[in-house]
């Protein structure tokens, strides 16, 4: 064991450097996700759209009750960037099936493609 060479100084300083980054960019908040605080969904019979608040004290469990009707006919829906509305693909498999009614509103039962009639949603609750 002799002298510490410049070299080894280089790598040493490198590594502590490195360590710092990291714990900095490790602890440090970076950008929040922000969660949805609502969930939209779709009378698969009409194709009306709802969205329902959901926090800790409300849930919201598909098929949902459609408020204007009372029967237990929404499921799930999104936007895709292309614009068109897709139901959630376990959704479309599991529950579809057991909701009552003629599901006009689905244009496609593989891919869970939907009609909508209003871009805009109402208010589930």
């Amino acid at each position: 064991m002799g002298k510490v060479k410049p070299w080894q100084i280089v790598v040493m300083v490198i590594a502590v450097v490195a360590v710092a980054a990291s714990a900095y960019l490790s602890l440090s908040g970076g950008e929040t996700v922000k969660l949805s605080n609502e969930i939209t969904m779709v009378d698969v019979n009409s194709g009306d759209l709802f969205a329902f608040s959901v926090d800790r004290r409300h849930v919201v469990m598909p098929p949902e009750k459609n408020p204007e009707t009372g029967k237990r006919t929404l499921l799930s829906v999104n936007k895709t960037g292309e614009g068109k509305w897709m139901l959630d693909g376990r959704e479309l498999g599991a529950m579809l099936p057991t909701i009552e009614g003629d599901h006009k509103a689905v244009i496609d039962r593989k891919t869970g493609e939907v009609r909508v009639n209003n871009e805009k949603p109402k208010r589930g609750r």
